[in-house]
């Protein structure tokens, strides 16, 4: 029987907002969670980073689970991860982070 099941995905960021807004970049941790049927080991890619009132530059990735967003008034960052298991299944989830203000 093939798999036709998408893993599942949760993602989680250790802040959903950053302050104050000083144009410095912060550190922010991203909990992933997989689970799937048939592979104990979903492979997670980082996607995308849309930024919302910035700049491409406003971000560095670190790894899948940590990235520098800067703390810029106004911007908002929305961070799309993907898994995909062993028979090509995916899923993807989403996690926002904003920078609030003074």
């Amino acid at each position: 029987v093939p798999d036709v099941t998408p893993p599942t995905i949760s993602v989680s960021a250790s802040h959903s907002a950053i302050w104050p807004p000083n144009n410095k970049m912060e550190k922010v941790r991203v909990r992933i969670q997989t689970k799937d049927d048939t592979d104990p080991s979903p492979l997670v890619t980082l996607e995308s980073v849309e930024v919302s009132g910035g700049k491409s530059s406003d971000y560095e990735i670190i790894n899948n689970e940590a990235i520098l967003l800067r703390k810029s008034e106004g911007n908002s960052y929305v961070l799309t991860y993907h898994a995909t298991d062993k028979s090509g299944n995916t899923a993807s989830a989403r996690v926002g982070v904003r920078v609030a203000r003074d």
